[in-house]
């Protein structure tokens, strides 16, 4: 459900976008980090984390643009990039740090268009990984749903009034 939020609307509500990087990035990392926790302390830590980054980018925007432009770079490295055959074994970790540096460079500098386009892979990524499809077909969707999700939020930011932008 989170995907699809970010796939549509990642531009126009920035802060839950942020929040949901949160709570998936601290999915991925609490479960293996604490095995053998109860689910719903390795959820409330996920949740903690993703209320965090909401109030993160309340208070310091730009701190959270940058760090949530970090998180979904990286996110989207570690797990488009294995897809079209780059990976690293031995340092898993690498592909999250570059692809999170390209990802928080890209957001700063041209915010509006980054936040459209990271939110979009996001979203893709987060849409197509709950589907079970042959590889190829997965390729194909996630970028239609890129294409289909950059189209639209681009479609919706721009019918914004200018003092809203």
């Amino acid at each position: 459900m989170a995907g699809v939020g970010m796939f549509i609307a990642g531009r126009q509500l920035f802060w839950l976008c942020v929040a949901a990087l949160g709570v998936v990035l601290a999915l991925d990392l609490v479960a293996p980090a604490f095995p053998g926790q109860p689910t719903w302390i390795v959820a409330l830590i996920a949740l903690g984390a993703g209320v965090l980054g909401a109030v993160i980018d309340l208070v310091w925007q730009w701190a959270a643009v940058g760090a949530g432009g970090f998180i979904a770079g990286g996110y989207i490295a570690l797990n488009v990039l294995p897809v079209i055959g780059v990976t690293t074994h031995r340092f898993p970790w690498l592909l999250f740090l570059l692809g999170g540096i390209v990802g928080a460079l890209l957001l700063v500098a041209v915010f509006d268009w980054a936040l459209i386009a990271l939110s979009s892979l996001f979203g893709a990524t987060m849409i197509v990984q709950a589907v079970p499809l042959d590889p190829l077909l997965s390729l194909l969707l996630f970028g239609g749903l890129v294409v289909a999700g950059i189209m639209l939020q681009a479609n919706l930011w721009r019918s914004l009034p200018a003092t809203v932008k």
